[in-house]
């Protein structure tokens, strides 16, 4: 069953890991059974670092995990509708990249972008935001009306106040990483993702 929008089955980074991927996502190959939907960037993915760093394998239950290196909230939106009838799950959990990055299309591809980029000279922190906003609303509604659980969180502190992702300050969680990188130098360290899966499972609890 191809799934998303990743032919790949391996990644290689410039620091010598790989990771074995169905599709280009670090998950087990896909079948009918009932797991945890997890999506996100590259923090999900945990691009730079083992496989066994990826927060999703810490949640003490099976899951999908899509995450998707340099992923926009248009390309989650996007993995979203390819598995939402083609995968089996109850609850999916999302972690939202920065607001400012945008899709861009071309005649020949789609590709994430800055909201810093000459293309997208109207966006600024607001509107960025407030796109992702409009994102997760429509994957929120898609949920309900598909029986789905998600719980959603974001990289960034910089969004319009709502009442729909968790009100974690991943100031505390991500940026403090920054003192303490994984591999690459760029991505979060294993601590930051164990902390990060803690407070997913304790959520996840909480609503069980």
């Amino acid at each position: 069953m191809k799934i998303g929008h990743y032919n790949t089955s391996k990644i290689e980074n410039e620091h010598g890991m790989t990771a074995n991927t169905v599709h280009g996502y670090r998950s087990d190959p896909f079948d009918d059974s009932k797991r945890v939907l997890c999506l996100g960037d590259s923090y999900t993915f945990a691009y730079g670092s083992p496989e066994s760093h990826a927060w999703p394998g810490m949640l003490e239950q099976k899951v999908w995990n899509l995450g998707s290196p340099g992923a926009s909230a248009e390309r989650i939106k996007r993995i979203w509708f390819s598995v939402l009838h083609n995968l089996n799950f109850d609850t999916a959990v999302i972690l939202w990249p920065e607001p400012h990055r945008r899709e861009h299309y071309s005649d020949d591809s789609s590709h994430s972008i800055t909201g810093a980029d000459k293309s997208l000279k109207y966006s600024d922190d607001t509107n960025d935001g407030y796109n992702l906003l409009h994102i997760v609303f429509d994957l929120e509604y898609s949920g309900s009306l598909n029986k789905k659980k998600i719980h959603h969180y974001a990289v960034s502190n910089r969004l319009p106040s709502n009442d729909i992702i968790h009100p974690v300050s991943l100031t505390n969680v991500w940026h403090d990483s920054r003192r303490n990188l994984g591999p690459d130098g760029v991505h979060p360290d294993l601590q930051c993702y164990s902390q990060f899966a803690s407070l997913v499972k304790k959520n996840l609890t909480c609503v069980s």
